[in-house]
């Protein structure tokens, strides 16, 4: 970036220095070409090209708007103010303090609403131009509000406001200069995509199934309600040659809560409302329901390693007379989970792979392997994470979430993270919306189920791009919800609808669950042809 007339201040070096706010401004444009960058956003620029103190080339709409503010805040600083009272000076240098650091956050407005370039006085996500942060620090955030209400493209010559005439006065700010200050806004630029193309391939129930899980001999099963207040529910057994369900044992009369295979055998963690004990362990034998243990607190999670069933939750007590919140099942056989350098410890999250019982507490990762239990790590910023969705593959636990954008690996020591580099916002307003439901290892590939919407397209800090539907053969993008594909650092949305509840893999396909209680499936072949395809396209 080329500086003349002035040396370089130390905010303006935090600009040039920081890659989120400006990512780009090592290219040296002539002083005509910001002149007319300027004036584009600006014609209060014109008769000013003498008071131009830095220039770049913009290579977004972000830059050009700090490329305008970098050199108003210039002006503002070269400009006397010998004919103003104490309180009016006093009040100037605040006020350009405060356009300076809205200068350096980059968050400006973004214009959804014209197809040509205008002032918005706040936008519909509650971003405030440049004149109405001011107003908004100076304590008159009602005023701002009630421009953007009555005249929310005014350019500031325009707006009759009597709360903003009195504050001019004092402000220490011309009207010619808070003028100068307002920019105006690009139109979005349209980006073309195309709807997620994977073909889904559709599997009828009659049941409402709310979970899947793998079984034994490569089989799915699916917990369903038989009732439509969820009051009995059974088991059902996909058969995946002719993708019809058919009952597993007899119905229960509450709620199942989890299921798995140890040593052949069904179990199920069961929570029965008319019980005396409602938090059960149940094991289905000879046709029939079975209770293995019941206890006085409910189950987090249950994991079989090396023919072991291990048990966690935020019980005290099994079957009255074992004191313990963690126990392993081995048979008939119930005892509190030992291991060499084990203590006292309560987990909040279990994952077993092949060889290996990962847990998590308080943020701690744990590792327990033959007989020995290992702390390995700490997962970093672990009380501002939620939502979080494990997997493990031999020694290595998978921790996803939407808080760290993506998911981490745990090995040995280590902690590895791996981030979402493409869009990623909720199926309505507010974005707090989105979340996970699972996360899952898949061939290699993580694969990432939940409610949210999703493109193809890099954020950007401020951006003002927007998705335009086209053909699938002219788009090097693509949207979707609910399930994102990780293929070569990106994640692809290979779902065009649906929040997923849901997802297991079988025999080289994935199958999902959707909230609408439908279910389909796709080849994991034909997903990864499309997304050379697609990454083809777009020069990838």
């Amino acid at each position: 970036m080329k500086m003349v007339k002035r040396a370089a201040i130390k905010w303006m070096l935090a600009i040039v220095l920081s890659g989120i706010v400006i990512p780009s401004f090592a290219t040296i444009a002539p002083i005509q070409e910001t002149y007319s960058n300027l004036l584009s956003v600006n014609k209060n620029w014109e008769g000013l090209f003498q008071e131009i103190n830095y220039f770049l080339t913009p290579n977004s709409e972000q830059e050009l708007i700090q490329l305008h503010l970098v050199n108003v805040i210039g002006y503002l600083e070269e400009q006397s103010s010998t004919h103003l009272d104490s309180i009016q000076q006093q009040n100037r240098i605040n006020n350009i303090s405060i356009l300076r650091s809205y200068c350096l956050a980059g968050e400006y407005p973004v214009n959804d609403l014209t197809t040509y370039r205008t002032p918005i006085f706040i936008d519909s996500k509650g971003v405030h131009c440049a004149v109405g942060h001011i107003l908004k620090e100076n304590g008159l955030a009602t005023v701002a509000q009630d421009i953007a209400n009555n005249q929310l493209l005014a350019f500031l010559g325009e707006i009759k406001h009597t709360q903003l005439i009195e504050w001019q006065k004092t402000c220490g700010l011309s009207m010619f200069e808070l003028a100068l200050i307002q920019p105006t806004y690009g139109p979005p630029i349209p980006i073309c995509a195309s709807e997620s193309p994977i073909e889904w391939k559709t599997i009828t129930v009659n049941s409402k199934i709310t979970q899947f899980y793998n079984g034994a001999n490569n089989t799915i099963y699916g917990i369903a309600n038989v009732d439509e207040l969820g009051l009995n529910q059974e088991i059902l057994l996909l058969d995946v040659s002719s993708n019809e369900w058919k009952s597993y044992g007899p119905q229960m009369s509450g709620e199942f809560l989890g299921l798995t295979f140890c040593n052949g055998m069904l179990y199920a963690n069961v929570f029965l409302p008319f019980e005396k004990f409602p938090h059960q362990l149940m094991r289905l034998k000879d046709g029939k329901w079975d209770k293995v243990a019941h206890f006085n607190g409910s189950i987090i999670a249950m994991e079989v390693l090396q023919n072991k069933l291990y048990v966690n939750g935020r019980f005290t007590k099994v079957n009255d007379n074992l004191n313990s919140n963690f126990v392993v099942i081995e048979g008939s056989s119930i005892k509190s989970f030992t291991a060499i350098g084990h203590r006292n410890i309560t987990f909040d999250h279990m994952k077993a792979s092949e060889s290996a019982l990962f847990m998590t507490a308080g943020g701690g990762v744990y590792k327990f392997k033959n007989d020995s239990i290992k702390y390995l790590t700490s997962i970093q910023y672990y009380s501002y994470i939620t939502n979080i969705s494990l997997d493990a593959w031999m020694d290595t636990l998978y921790v996803s979430s939407l808080s760290i954008q993506g998911y981490n690996k745990y090995y040995d020591q280590l902690e590895h993270p791996t981030y979402m580099n493409n869009m990623l916002y909720g199926q309505d307003y507010p974005y707090s919306s989105v979340f996970f439901t699972k996360s899952q290892k898949v061939k290699g590939r993580m694969i990432i189920a939940g409610d949210f919407r999703t493109s193809t397209m890099s954020p950007q800090v401020n951006d003002e791009r927007v998705l335009i539907p086209c053909a699938d053969t002219a788009s090097a993008h693509w949207y979707g919800e609910g399930l994102l594909y990780e293929y070569e650092n990106l994640h692809y949305p290979i779902l065009n609808k649906g929040i997923v509840l849901d997802f297991t893999q079988l025999q080289g396909r994935i199958y999902v669950l959707k909230k609408d209680g439908s279910i389909c499936f796709s080849e994991l072949d034909d997903i990864d042809k499309e997304i050379a395809i697609l990454r083809k396209r777009g020069g990838l």
